[in-house]
C-alpha cells in the first residue's frame, strides 16, 4: 500500500473528467466516465507487493476501497483467470473495472474498462529513477541555457516557458517542465548589457520540473520538487508609433484603388504580398480579412465591383515589433473585384421555365435579390436600378394581400404548393397579364424586379442575358470582352453559353451579363457581369 501512495503522491496524478448524464424522469445526475482514469487504475494494479502472483478480486476491490478512488460499493471489479502455463501470454490476467453509478445513488463512476494485468516474468520493466543529482543537474543546465540566450521577442517566452512543455538546456531524459507559474516580463527595467544594437530587458518565471512519462519514468524518494526561481532576457520591443500606423493605412487605402482581382479567392491569395511590400519594413504584417459590403462608388465607369474589406494589420512580433495597448489593427479598404463568386449572400437565384415545345424562357424579372439581410443580394439590385437597367415593379395596391406562403421565400423547397404556383405563374407570363395583376406581383413577385417589363413586355425571346460557364479556357478574358458592349444579338453571343433545355440539369452556377435592347434594335451589355444560379422548372 505504501508503494501505492508513494507513486501517486510523487507523480502529482490528475485526472482529466469525461461525464455521462444518467438521467430519469425526476432529475438529471452527471456521473465521470470510468475510462478517463485508466491510468490511475493501471498505477493501483502494479501497486502490488506480490509481483509473481495475480490479482483476487476481495484484495483488489479493498485496494480500491482503501485509496478511495470512488466511494464504498462504487467500483466493482471482474478478475479474469489467468492465463495457462505454456501460452505466449502466460502471466496476464484481464480485468475489467465497473463504475456503479446510477441516478439513485451517489457513486462517481460509471461505463467500465478492462485492462491486461502483467505480472511474475512478464512484469513490466523497472521505472526509471530520476535521482536528486538529475534534477539538480537539469536545474542548472536551465540557467546556464539562461544566462548565454537572449530572446527575440515575448511570443518566443511564452512558447517555450509553459507547463509541460520540453525544458531547454540540455535536461537529463525524462524531465520536462512540471508547472510554470508567474512568468512576468519587465518592460520598464533595461539591462546594461546590449545585443544586435538593441536594448534588453529581464524576464522571470517559476517553475518545477515534471515527468515526461510517469509510466516510464519516477522520482527518486530525496527528489525536492519546490517551485524554482528562474531569470532570462530578451530584445527589448520595438513599439511602432501610432502616426507610422496611420501613414501606412493610408497608403494602404491609396494604393488598393488600383488593386484588381477576379474573385474574392484570387484576392485572398496575393492580399498578403501586397500588402506587407508595403508595411514590412515598418514592422507590420497581413493578418486577416473580412468582407463588408459593396462600396456606394459602383458606376457603369469600370468593370470591376468595388468592394469594401476590412484588414486586420499585426506587429511582427518575431522581430520584436508591438503596437501601443492593442496588438491588432483595423483598415477598410476599397478594392475591385470583376466577379462577386465566393461572397456569403452574393450569387442571384434565377427560375428559368422550360415550356412543354422544350423552349427556354429566360426572363429577369424572375431574378431573386434576396431579403433585406442579404446585404450583397439588395446591393445588386439598387445598382441595377440605379443604372436603369431595371426598376421596381410599377403600381402597388393600398392595402395588399399578405402572402400565406411566398414560393421566392420557399424556394428551396419541392413542394407541391411551390410548383402549382409556378404552374400560375406560367399562365400568367403566356397572357402577359403580369403588370395588370398587381396583387399577384406584391405577393408572389417579392424581391424581384421589372426589367422594364413595361416597355418590353415579350417574355419569350431568349435575348436578355449572355452567359458564361465557369472554369472554362480563357473565362476572364471572355467576360471582360463582353462588357459594357453594344452590338447585334449574333456577335455578343459568340464565345458564350447558350442556354437550352439540354444546357442544364438542376442547378447550376454560371456569371452572367445583362442585355438591354436599344432603338436601333442593337443590344447594349452591362458594365458588370454578374454570378447567378440557375434552376429550370418545367411548366
Amino acid at each position: 500500500m505504501k508503494k501505492l501512495l508513494t507513486i501517486l503522491s510523487v507523480i502529482g496524478l490528475s485526472v482529466t473528467v469525461a461525464t455521462n448524464v444518467v438521467s430519469c424522469n425526476t432529475k438529471n445526475r452527471i456521473t465521470e466516465n470510468i475510462a478517463r482514469i485508466e491510468k490511475k487504475l493501471k498505477l493501483l494494479l502494479h501497486s502490488k507487493p506480490e509481483t509473481s502472483e495475480p490479482w483476487e478480486k476481495s484484495k483488489l476491490e479493498k485496494v480500491l476501497s482503501d485509496q478511495k478512488i470512488d466511494k464504498p460499493g462504487g467500483i466493482s471489479v471482474e478478475v479474469g483467470t489467468p492465463i495457462s502455463p505454456g501460452s505466449v501470454t502466460e502471466f496476464e490476467q484481464k480485468i475489467t473495472f465497473i463504475g456503479n453509478a446510477q441516478n439513485n445513488n451517489s457513486y462517481i463512476y460509471s461505463g467500465k474498462i478492462t485492462i491486461v494485468y502483467a505480472y511474475g516474468e512478464n512484469l513490466p520493466p523497472s521505472k526509471i529513477k530520476i535521482t536528486r543529482t538529475d534534477v539538480e543537474s537539469s536545474i542548472a543546465n536551465l540557467k546556464e541555457f539562461l544566462v548565454g540566450t537572449t530572446f527575440n521577442n515575448k511570443e518566443l517566452i511564452y512558447k517555450i516557458f509553459k507547463t509541460s512543455k520540453n525544458m531547454p538546456g540540455a535536461p537529463i531524459e525524462g524531465l520536462i517542465f512540471g508547472e510554470v507559474k508567474n512568468l512576468v516580463i519587465t518592460n520598464d527595467e533595461t539591462l546594461k548589457n546590449s545585443y544586435k544594437n538593441r536594448e534588453t530587458i529581464r524576464f522571470t518565471f517559476e517553475a518545477k520540473v515534471g515527468l515526461k512519462d510517469d509510466e516510464q519514468y519516477e522520482f527518486a524518494n530525496d527528489v525536492d520538487n519546490d517551485f524554482r526561481k528562474f531569470e532570462g532576457k530578451l530584445l527589448k520591443p520595438i513599439s511602432i508609433e501610432e502616426s507610422k500606423v496611420v501613414a501606412l493605412t493610408d497608403t494602404l487605402k491609396t494604393a488598393s484603388k488600383a488593386w484588381n482581382f477576379l474573385n474574392i479567392n484570387n484576392y485572398k491569395s496575393e492580399i498578403k504580398s501586397k500588402v506587407e511590400e508595403i508595411t514590412l519594413a515598418s514592422g507590420i504584417l497581413y493578418d486577416t480579412f473580412a468582407v463588408k459590403k459593396l462600396d456606394e462608388s459602383n458606376s457603369t465607369d469600370s468593370q470591376y465591383w468595388k468592394v469594401q474589406i476590412e484588414l486586420t494589420l499585426k506587429p511582427n512580433g518575431n522581430l520584436g515589433y508591438e503596437f501601443a495597448g492593442n496588438n491588432f489593427r483595423k483598415v477598410v479598404l476599397s478594392i475591385n473585384l470583376l466577379s462577386l463568386s465566393n461572397i456569403d449572400n452574393a450569387t442571384l437565384s434565377w427560375k428559368l421555365f422550360e415550356q412543354k415545345n422544350h423552349q427556354m424562357l429566360i426572363n429577369p424579372q424572375f431574378i431573386n435579390f434576396g431579403k433585406r439581410s442579404q446585404i450583397f443580394l439588395e446591393d445588386q439590385a439598387n445598382y441595377l436600378i440605379g443604372e436603369n437597367i431595371t426598376a421596381k415593379w410599377g403600381k402597388q395596391t393600398a392595402n395588399p394581400e399578405p402572402p400565406t406562403d411566398d414560393p421566392w421565400e420557399n424556394s428551396n423547397k419541392e413542394n407541391t404548393a411551390y410548383y402549382a404556383k409556378m404552374e400560375f405563374v406560367s399562365k400568367l407570363l403566356k397572357s402577359n397579364n403580369v403588370q395588370a395583376n398587381h396583387l399577384f406581383v406584391e405577393k408572389y413577385m417579392k424581391y424581384t424586379t421589372a426589367f422594364n417589363y413595361e416597355q418590353d413586355s415579350d417574355l419569350t425571346a431568349n435575348d436578355k442575358a449572355l452567359f458564361f460557364k465557369e472554369n472554362t479556357d480563357n473565362f476572364e478574358a471572355k467576360i471582360k470582352a463582353k462588357l459594357n458592349q453594344i452590338g447585334n444579338l449574333a456577335e455578343l453571343q459568340k464565345d458564350t453559353t447558350i442556354i437550352t433545355n439540354d444546357t442544364l440539369s438542376g442547378k447550376e452556377y454560371y456569371h452572367m451579363i445583362l442585355l438591354t435592347k436599344t432603338n436601333d434594335n442593337q443590344y447594349k451589355t452591362s458594365a458588370k457581369v454578374f454570378r447567378v444560379r440557375l434552376e429550370t422548372i418545367k411548366l
